[in-house]
């Protein structure tokens, strides 16, 4: 996976910035600003350094929490900022930096893995909550109806250990069964322990909903990168979405 997205990535390098620039001057008649794109970074902090070291636009050099744009460039992120690489809060701080510095030459897109996570908040609210659904009276997701564990009381019976049926053990439920990323929970265990400079079994189960409820608090890093993001951005006569658009889209608005 990492090998197609940096081939991916080495190929926008060099396209992408060429195909903005024409599309500028047809627009606008006046030469534009060069552009770098990268996307799906989903906490892989090892990639996202490798962006940034290839990189055209950013200054050479720096850490990755001092990232600077070298002057006239811009930069997009395609969204999916986190679940998969072990790095989702440090790569979210790196980029929230980035974004502060160049607020408008920085634009970053909202992908499915980062919208996805606003549900947390109503879903995770503890008991006694008026919120709270106990898991046998939950019915699982709309888009995952079947299956052993498409309900949180399946998934709960299914599991080798056994688990209360409490917020942690539902955000488990959810990230592994539900939103495509079973590693994330014990990726946030590891990556906080490092933080700290801890062993990981330090860590409670509880540590780890505490950290992903929190960065959806004010001031939060995921609420943050959700408040400054956008679903999609028209740049130069180009539009940047997450994932793709059909051609029957253009000109509807969903619902009428």
């Amino acid at each position: 996976m990492r090998h197609r997205r940096l081939s991916s990535f080495a190929a926008a390098c060099v396209a992408t910035p060429r195909t903005l620039r024409h599309a500028a001057r047809l627009a606008t008649g006046r030469a534009a600003p060069t552009w770098g794109y990268v996307t799906d970074v989903e906490g892989d902090t090892a990639f996202w350094e490798s962006y940034c070291r290839l990189s055209a636009v950013l200054e050479p050099g720096r850490a990755l929490d001092d990232l600077a744009l070298r002057p006239g460039c811009h930069l997009v992120f395609g969204g999916d900022s986190v679940d998969k690489g072990g790095g989702d809060l440090a790569f979210l701080d790196s980029l929230l930096r980035l974004k502060r510095r160049h607020p408008s030459r920085v634009h970053l897109l909202l992908g499915n893995r980062d919208i996805n996570k606003m549900r947390l908040t109503a879903e995770l609210a503890p008991p006694p909550s008026a919120l709270w659904l106990p898991a046998a009276a939950h019915p699982g997701v709309y888009w995952r109806r079947s299956g052993a564990t498409a309900t949180p009381a399946g998934w709960l019976a299914a599991q080798a250990a056994p688990l209360a049926d409490e917020p942690s053990s539902r955000l488990r439920w959810m990230l592994s069964d539900n939103m495509g990323s079973p590693r994330a929970f014990e990726l946030r265990r590891s990556e906080l322990a490092a933080a700290r400079g801890v062993e990981s079994g330090a860590l409670s189960d509880r540590d780890v909903l505490r950290s992903f409820a929190g960065s959806l608090q004010r001031g939060g890093a995921l609420r943050s990168f959700l408040q400054a993001g956008q679903l999609c951005a028209l740049i130069g006569g180009t539009l940047f979405v997450h994932g793709g658009l059909k051609p029957d889209a253009v000109g509807s608005v969903p619902g009428r």
